[in-house]
């Protein structure tokens, strides 16, 4: 009997010893692991969160039809060629640089520095620039918000006509706020656009003026053209019922 306890405790013994071979190995846990899929979950619902604070139903379609993308690219071809013209390319203040002449109409470039509004208005007096500044910034705020506020409704010639000024605000406003003598060389907006029609030379202008003047054409043509749509039809309607 002693032997056949001796023997089953043996068996016992080795069973325990192959176990370990025998048994699935799992996969043991450990702090950087956890601190890993940590880190992806906290990006994942960070990332989740951006979209939801951008628009709730943000996606690459309804941000490339938004125009954020031409808003912020106008704005950097306006302080692009502003630079260009004020520092890269040495240009005289005093003179003017021919490109065409076709008779009725030539173009050249002028550089030009508007420290007042459209046309000159308020050109030298610091009043006035600070005026201007605080309206250009609250112009820029407003644009925006109209712009957010309507994205819902995937209304794509509203969006681009909103960037379109939004552009054109922010990149003047960008020059009233920031360019002074003491801080890069110069002051107030960069203007250099120059035009004359049979004679006539038009207002000095920038691409940011460009931006917002295309976009008040197209926006008085949009709601003229609703506007008349809309009277007519309102006057079939009344003659059908009449």
């Amino acid at each position: 009997m002693a032997d056949l306890d001796k023997e089953n405790q043996e068996v016992v013994e080795e069973t325990k010893d192959l176990a370990p071979e025998n048994a699935e190995t799992k996969p043991v846990e450990t702090e950087d692991d956890d601190e890993d899929m940590d880190f992806k979950t906290a990006f994942k619902e960070a990332w989740k969160e951006l979209h939801t604070f951008v628009h709730p139903k943000w996606s690459w379609k309804m941000f490339f039809f938004s125009f954020a993308w031409m808003g912020i690219l106008f704005i950097g071809v306006d302080q692009l060629t502003k630079w260009l013209v004020a520092t890269g390319f040495n240009f005289d203040p005093t003179s003017a640089i021919q490109v065409f002449d076709w008779g009725w109409m030539e173009f050249r470039v002028v550089l030009t520095f508007n420290q007042g509004a459209a046309f000159g208005i308020g050109n030298g007096k610091l009043w006035a620039r600070i005026l201007y500044i605080i309206i250009s910034w609250n112009a820029s705020i407003l644009i925006a918000r109209y712009w957010y506020q309507g994205l819902h409704k995937g209304n794509k010639l509203n969006n681009f006509l909103w960037m379109l000024a939004f552009a054109g605000a922010l990149g003047n406003a960008i020059d009233r706020t920031f360019y002074w003598n003491k801080t890069v060389g110069f002051s107030g907006v960069i203007d250099f656009f120059s035009f004359t029609f049979w004679g006539w030379d038009f207002a000095i202008f920038n691409f940011a003026d460009i931006c917002l003047t295309v976009a008040v054409i197209i926006a008085i043509v949009v709601i003229a053209y609703r506007e008349i749509k809309e009277w007519k039809e309102e006057r079939a309607k009344k003659g059908e019922t009449e």
